[in-house]
């Protein structure tokens, strides 16, 4: 439609430029030669179409992104979906590098209005009391934790775009154990992505007895 309205304005300007319309009612001309009358109806024409070439260069750029959507209606600018394209995540591996563990990407792309930010979760109950066990309970207790906070910010498992894992004292022997908590989470948990993950092993979190900590980014509308 706006593209439609720009080049009606440039063509009533080149059909005046013809004598084809004539000027608004009430606007006398000075007499000139016919001669100068068209040179001048040609400058003012080609002025008037370098005016316009942004908007006809915007307005092709929003039809791009109206066709990216997949909308294929018009955007008359108020609607918010033409500002906030539908938010995806999709989940990638580097051909030719070892996949990472089940579950997770080695990288994600995302789009949308919103990012949510996951300070850490540890394994604590709803008392702040440290669960009972090893890596593998703290570990479900963390994730469990994670998706509360998820949800308190309107976002789902499938938002997210990112985890880090800080485990004490890590070492690969540990990759069991901690399968084991994610997967107790997992089955209390509805839905889940597969986002990008970084594990970093430390000394120690901020009480002795805290084995795991998760932060988490996710990506929504």
């Amino acid at each position: 439609m706006r593209r439609r309205v720009v080049d009606e304005h440039v063509e009533r300007v080149e059909r005046a430029g013809h004598g084809v319309d004539r000027p608004l009612v009430g606007h006398v001309e000075p007499h000139r030669p016919h001669g100068t009358r068209q040179r001048r109806d040609r400058r003012g024409i080609a002025r008037t179409r370098e005016h316009l070439e942004p908007a006809r260069g915007e307005l092709a750029r929003d039809l791009e992104a109206d066709a990216a959507v997949g909308a294929g209606d018009e955007c008359d600018g108020h609607d918010p979906e033409c500002d906030n394209p539908p938010m995806t995540v999709t989940s990638h591996d580097i051909p030719g590098r070892p996949a990472p563990p089940p579950g997770f990407a080695a990288l994600t792309v995302a789009q949308g209005s919103r990012t949510v930010h996951v300070s850490g979760q540890v394994g604590t109950d709803e008392h702040g009391a440290v669960v009972p066990g090893g890596l593998a309970e703290q570990a479900e207790q963390a994730l469990l934790n994670l998706d509360q906070a998820l949800q308190v910010a309107g976002v789902t498992q499938q938002d997210i775009v990112h985890l880090r894992l800080y485990i004490v004292g890590w070492d690969p022997s540990q990759l069991e154990e901690l399968g084991r908590g994610a997967a107790a989470a997992g089955a209390q948990i509805d839905g889940r992505g597969r986002p990008a993950v970084t594990l970093i092993g430390v000394s120690t979190l901020f009480t002795p007895d805290m084995l795991i900590e998760i932060e988490a980014v996710a990506i929504a509308d």
